[in-house]
């Protein structure tokens, strides 16, 4: 599985950084019964930056990895929240919203 970059890279709003971010989205694929469309995974990509500026793609994958070995639960029907879950799970304090 490999990102469409002609796709999600094309998009006008889309920075070098949200690239990243959708591209370790990607990897979700593995855990649904069908693909997430890549504008979904950009509008994902979008929105995590922007809730959490200073996020490191490092964690991001580490919460990505922890939900393929099921060492947290993944729901399909909850979408990026699984994202925002494992982030608050596994970091604490270092991603909670700030208002």
């Amino acid at each position: 599985m490999e990102l469409q970059l002609n796709q999600v890279g094309n998009l006008p709003s889309l920075t070098n950084k949200q690239i990243e971010i959708a591209k370790a989205l990607y990897h979700v694929n593995q855990l649904t019964t069908f693909s997430i469309p890549d504008i979904r995974l950009a509008e994902w990509s979008r929105t995590l930056d922007e809730v959490f500026p200073e996020m490191e793609i490092s964690d991001l994958k580490s919460v990505i990895l922890d939900f393929q070995t099921r060492e947290i639960e993944y729901n399909q029907k909850e979408g990026v929240q699984n994202i925002f879950f494992g982030l608050k799970t596994n970091f604490g304090g270092k991603y909670t919203r700030k208002k």
